[in-house]
């Protein structure tokens, strides 16, 4: 189903994954006939675009450079996508509208360069675990960075490893302390295993069923939710338990 038919760049697939996500009426989002107080729809879309060209040709130069002659390690340039995208994201709207998405993408995108040539599923996701292993001490200083230009709302604080704080030696023990409550810093743990096994099959399912884009987008989030609670929300609220008895 197109757009899911074809190949597109990396800059490309990032702008339609956007814009995709931001035109389907999910639950609690942002999206045509739902605004925050401080984020409309418009913000969404024109900040999709603009992070695109940080996921284009700097980062797939950098993944074929093996040798690493230029100093860099090959984990860097996720790191370097990740600062230069928030940077990108913050000019064209002003505020955090996808830096979750940075995040999730930045690996893929790299594990995707690093594949050469046509990406098949099974390539890249032993590429994607490749990419998370080059992490190093710098990377995470970096990500933490950017993590801190971006202005995220609801984190709260931690003893150890705040992002507010000084950056750890490894971005992923990082991403192991919250992964048990955020989606995002588990994939850095656990090698994307949740996209890969449960979102991909889960978003073709709905696309068979629903036979629309963003009807699929909505069923996927509905699916998900229903596996476990939304993060912001359990950060901000905490978890109410329900009583099936007085339903």
């Amino acid at each position: 189903m197109y757009p899911f038919n074809r190949s597109w760049s990396v800059e490309n697939a990032v702008q339609l994954a956007c814009v995709l996500e931001a035109c389907a009426p999910k639950l609690g989002n942002v999206h045509p006939g739902a605004s925050f107080s401080d984020v409309r729809f418009e913000h969404f879309v024109a900040s999709g675009l603009a992070i695109a060209p940080s996921f284009a040709s700097p980062l797939t130069e950098a993944s074929h450079n093996s040798s690493r002659a230029s100093g860099s390690s090959v984990g860097s340039s996720v790191c370097g996508v990740v600062g230069a995208a928030v940077q990108r994201m913050r000019a064209a709207a002003g505020s955090n509208t996808h830096l979750g998405t940075i995040l999730l993408l930045a690996p893929l995108a790299q594990a995707a360069a690093r594949c050469r040539g046509k990406v098949r599923l099974c390539s890249l996701r032993d590429s994607v675990g490749g990419v998370l292993d080059s992490l190093d001490a710098d990377d995470a200083a970096e990500v933490y960075a950017a993590i801190g230009q971006a202005k995220p709302g609801g984190l709260g604080t931690r003893e150890s490893a705040d992002v507010r704080g000084a950056a750890p030696e490894s971005l992923v023990a990082a991403m192991a302390q919250v992964a048990e409550h955020d989606g995002v810093a588990r994939q850095y743990v656990n090698a994307f295993s949740d996209v890969f096994d449960l979102l991909l099959p889960w978003l073709e399912a709905a696309l068979r069923n629903s036979g629309s884009p963003a009807e699929a987008i909505c069923q996927l989030q509905l699916r998900w939710l229903a596996h476990e609670p939304d993060g912001l929300i359990v950060r901000k609220c905490g978890l109410i338990p329900v009583s099936y008895t007085h339903l």
